[in-house]
């Protein structure tokens, strides 16, 4: 037992050392992996930075700009108005790009209940490069057109000052923007009216859209009716002073007269005599005609009709 005891110890020292030179083996490899990969994660980090930091550069020159943008600006307004705007007034008109008519919050209105509409309601938007609301206020025009009438075809024209039209400022879950009220000035006769809006700003900018809005014309205006002139009138000749004259024309030289008539067939060769022989001095052949054959009767013959029990025919 003793020697064989002796024999295992160097192999289990062996086994010992081959299984800590695989550790340390395993362990060197993995600390080489996990060395890569943070070194790629730190490259990384360092290219965001650098992004980061030109973007953080690009932004502070934009911001002096636009602060230089908003000086000049300011400076204008007071030269021009001789008041000077909020900053968040400024803000607004620098983002103010556009305008728009709500066409869900718009149209025609009815007031008294009756048929038809006495007012026009129309909802302007002012709005940024992004078509989002931008809450400011100016000079506001609004011109209303019939295209069914002829001629002038402007029905209304409304036009309100900034103050009147930041009294005028709607806010609701549909639509916000700047809501007027326009009693017809003309009332109209055509469904259908174009409206026109404008905005002044206090920067002097003017901002214009257009769009066409749905009203019920009140019964009882009639649209007007053009006459268009005739192309081609009718000439008059004075036929007091020139006596008429006789154009004869192709048909008189073949026609007769008037006094003259048409004889009739009779007259120009006699009636025909009925008793007038097809040739002369003959003497009409004798008739040739003979009746025709009776056919012959069945009488006393003896028929299916007149059978009886001791005639009928029999087979044999």
């Amino acid at each position: 037992m003793t020697t064989r005891f002796a024999q295992l110890r160097p192999l289990s020292r062996q086994w010992i050392s081959l299984s800590g030179w695989a550790v340390l083996f395993l362990g060197g490899c993995a600390s080489r992996g996990s060395m890569d990969l943070l070194e790629a994660e730190i490259r990384q980090t360092e290219d965001a930075l650098h992004q980061a930091e030109s973007q953080r550069k690009s932004l502070e020159f934009q911001l002096v700009e636009a602060h230089r943008e908003t000086a000049l600006l300011r400076t204008q307004l007071v030269s021009t108005t001789g008041n000077a705007p909020l900053p968040e007034q400024t803000g607004n008109l620098v983002r103010l790009s556009g305008l728009s008519i709500n066409t869900l919050l718009s149209g025609g209105k009815d007031r008294d209940g009756h048929p038809g509409d006495e007012v026009l309601v129309t909802l302007v938007a002012p709005i940024d490069q992004q078509g989002d609301l931008v809450k400011i206020a100016g000079e506001v025009e609004i011109e209303a057109y019939d295209m069914s009438r002829p001629g002038d075809k402007l029905v209304g024209r409304w036009t309100f000052t900034p103050a009147e039209a930041a009294q005028a400022w709607h806010s609701g879950f549909v639509g916000a923007g700047l809501q007027f009220e326009l009693p017809w000035q003309t009332p109209p006769s055509s469904p259908e009216l174009v409206v026109h809006a404008r905005l002044r700003t206090e920067d002097g900018r003017q901002l214009d859209t257009s769009t066409k809005l749905k009203v019920a014309p009140v019964p009882g205006t009639i649209p007007p009716v053009s006459i268009a002139p005739q192309a081609i009138q009718p000439v008059k000749f004075d036929t007091s002073r020139t006596p008429p004259r006789n154009i004869p024309t192709a048909l008189d030289h073949h026609l007769p007269p008037a006094s003259q008539l048409v004889p009739n067939y009779e007259d120009v060769e006699g009636a025909p005599d009925v008793n007038v022989r097809p040739f002369p001095n003959s003497a009409i052949p004798p008739s040739t005609y003979k009746p025709r054959p009776a056919p012959p009767s069945l009488d006393g013959v003896q028929t299916s009709d007149s059978w009886t029990d001791e005639t009928i025919p029999r087979l044999r």
